[in-house]
Formats: structure tokens, sequence, C-alpha cells
């Protein structure tokens, strides 16, 4: 049961990760990006 525990404390800490590299990789060059993409 011990791994349920780290799975559940782990799992947002790598979604936090993740959304935070998007979002550094979107702060470098997604603002170019974002520039020529007006739907």
């Amino acid at each position: 049961m011990l791994w349920l525990e780290l799975v559940f404390t782990l799992l947002p800490v790598q979604l936090g990760f993740k959304q935070y590299v998007k979002k550094l990789s979107t702060d470098n060059s997604g603002r170019a990006h974002n520039s020529h993409r007006h739907w």
C-alpha cells in the first residue's frame, strides 16, 4: 500500500513539473508562434 501513497504524491508533482516545462517552452518559443496563430 506504500507504493500507492508514493504514486499519489508523485503524480501531481510530475504533472505540475510537466506543466512547468511546457510553460517554460511556451514562454521561450511560444510567443512568436502565438503572434502568428490568430484564428
